[in-house]
């Protein structure tokens, strides 16, 4: 079409039913094994519309038999139970934010989440906060209520049904109807329950991509019917990969033909020249702000910075606006003043100093990198346990090297690294080595945690000290960095059990105590919210 657009030709309008699509795809996706297949209803059950189609599908061709839409989609149970939310807070707290499109937005999605939770079980609750008026809402919505919400989505689909089934009675008698279902709107369990039992079916068939199959189905029927009215000479461009004949034959094309204005074209190409400058424009722009934006954070990471640097560097930042405002600059303009601001930039002092520190410690971890693969390949020489013993604790001794350091992503590597070599012990049944074994185990899987804590990677953190508990029960520092981690990640219950064994068996470390301390103020926080969001509830 916009090819026609932009030449001036006449476009064809067509208009192709959207059952018709849904079965010219089920064809072309199935119509090899089709020689003689059963009636197929196909049911799609959308946002806001519903339709059916009985077919009866061979090789070549389709038979309707009977089809069916309504206006009418799976978004009126959300809306429905949008509806009991808002009502909840109008009668609770006597205000009216339905409305607010913010608010309605932030609460439909809640309820279509609780609508798929409620599938399964028989309540699921509605928690938001900070709606429209300061409002905080809690609810809990039950099985029923989406049944109630679903009445007129289920009278729809009973009417379709009571054109169908007469249609495929004796099929269904005998049991010989196939049924696919489109859309996300027929997941719900009673909207299942009475399409299976309707059409006497065990299953829901899902073959249908939901995504792809009205517009896949549209342009096979579209081929087909423009293959049918091509000239004899035009036909020959064509490519016979699938062809459909659907009975009754449905309308896709109707005679309208759209003639698009020179004026429209013109109006175009110009829309389009102004794009094209006003994007390169734009991007000559951004990297000047870049460079700048760019060269304050390279200062922020070195933290040693004078005010007379920052001064500059936001006097640059004027210049780019001013040159963005002013009519007469242009694209070449700008990439000149890029150059300029490029060469003064790396004239500053500190960010030359900067870049070279940065692509110091690239080299270094690049470095670090290629004798990491070097020592894993040592690794897979090991031929005895002595050795594997010795070289797990020279991996160990890296680690705390590194750590100490302040290098946490590489002390890491070489922990793990010793884990790995201690997993490969022979003979587990000799006590030295055994007793070995464990200390390396232990020291590695606690400084893991001590990194993964660093690196705020709690979960890693928390399995670590696990593991470390497996070797060393009630071992005081694994509880106090477990009981960090679960911190945290908010699970308060965990972290006051395990640092509250750690202090007890450490008389009260400081460190520990201090940690407790600051869990309680955490605890006391998160009850005095959900004090003061039931407050509000109950108002």
């Amino acid at each position: 079409e916009l090819c026609c657009e932009r030449t001036g030709t006449p476009i064809p309008v067509r208009v192709i039913d959207e059952s018709d699509a849904l079965v010219a795809y089920f064809h072309h996706l199935r119509y090899d094994s089709h020689e003689d297949g059963p009636v197929t209803v196909i049911v799609n059950i959308g946002h806001k519309t519903t339709s059916m189609v009985a077919v009866k599908a061979v090789k070549g061709g389709v038979e309707r038999k009977a089809a069916y839409s309504a206006l009418v989609g799976s978004s009126t149970i959300d809306e429905g139970l949008c509806d009991i939310v808002f009502d909840h807070i109008l009668k609770k707290q006597g205000r009216d934010i339905k409305s607010d499109a913010k608010s309605f937005k932030k609460v439909l999605r809640e309820c279509k989440k609780a609508k798929e939770v409620l599938s399964s079980v028989d309540t699921a609750m509605v928690q938001l906060e900070g709606l429209a008026q300061d409002t905080d809402v809690s609810i809990q919505l039950n099985r029923s209520q989406v049944l109630e919400c679903g009445v007129k989505l289920a009278k729809a689909i009973g009417e379709g049904l009571s054109q169908i089934v007469p249609t495929i009675s004796s099929e269904i008698t005998a049991e010989l109807v196939r049924l696919e279902c489109v859309g996300g709107g027929w997941r719900s369990p009673f909207i299942q329950e009475l399409l299976k039992t309707s059409l006497n079916v065990s299953r829901a068939g899902v073959s249908l991509d939901s995504n792809l199959c009205v517009a896949e189905g549209c342009a096979v029927l579209g081929a087909v019917s423009l293959l049918a009215t091509a000239s004899e000479q035009d036909k020959s461009s064509f490519d016979a990969v699938h062809a459909v004949h659907i009975t009754p034959t449905p309308v896709v094309s109707d005679t309208t033909v759209v003639t698009v204005p020179q004026k429209w074209r013109d109006d175009e190409q110009a829309m389009q020249s102004s794009d094209t400058k006003f994007i390169a424009f734009s991007s000559a722009v951004d990297k000047l702000q870049s460079l700048v934006y760019g060269t304050q954070s390279l200062l922020g990471r070195s933290g040693n910075v004078s005010d007379d640097t920052y001064s500059s560097l936001s006097k640059l930042l004027d210049e780019i606006d001013d040159l963005a405002s002013d009519e007469c600059t242009t694209v070449e303009v700008l990439l000149a003043t890029h150059a300029t601001m490029e060469a003064k930039v790396n004239a500053i002092p500190e960010v030359a100093a900067q870049k070279a520190k940065e692509a110091a410690e690239e080299k270094r971890k690049e470095e670090e990198f290629i004798r990491l693969s070097k020592l894993q390949e040592e690794d897979k020489e090991l031929t005895n346990d002595p050795q594997r013993l010795r070289v797990a604790q020279q991996r160990r001794e890296q680690g705390t090297t590194l750590f100490k350091q302040e290098c946490w992503e590489e002390a890491q590597t070489r922990f793990v690294q010793a884990l790995s070599i201690l997993g490969s012990i022979y003979d587990t049944n000799n006590e030295e080595y055994k007793t070995k074994k464990n200390e390396i185990s232990l020291s590695c899987h606690l400084n893991i945690a001590s990194c993964c804590v660093k690196l705020s990677r709690w979960r890693i953190a928390i399995n670590n000290c696990s593991s470390a508990l497996d070797v060393s029960p009630n071992n005081p520092k694994a509880l106090f960095r477990r009981g960090q981690a679960y911190s945290a990640q908010g699970d308060f219950k965990e972290a006051m059990a395990d640092l509250t064994l750690a202090a007890e068996l450490t008389n009260n470390d400081a460190g520990i105590v201090a940690e407790l301390e600051h869990l309680q103020k955490k605890i006391d926080h998160e009850k005095a919210k959900e004090r003061k969001m039931y407050g509000k509830m109950f108002a």
